[in-house]
């Protein structure tokens, strides 16, 4: 799994209720294992800056792919993965 600087990725949340929570980011640095990364929409206060922080690279993973959504509705008995 390569992850290069701005990819977008998922950071697991360990803290008290926000274990196995994933949160988006933006990696803004690396070095030996560690990524820095700037959270998409977490912040410290209200309209405060975004949070950036350190995470070990066993903590991320790649944000998953966009899907283009097409016309197609489901109709009763459809196949789907949930």
């Amino acid at each position: 799994m390569a992850i290069n600087l701005g990819d977008w990725i998922e950071v697991i949340g360990f803290q008290s209720g926000f274990e196995h929570s994933y949160f988006k980011g933006e990696v803004v640095g690396h070095h030996e294992g560690i990524f820095t990364i700037q959270y998409a929409e977490l912040t410290e206060i209200e309209d405060g800056p975004l949070i950036r922080e350190e995470i070990q690279a066993d903590h991320v993973r790649p944000y998953p792919p966009s899907i283009p959504r097409d016309d197609h509705s489901f109709q009763r008995g459809d196949v789907v993965d949930v």
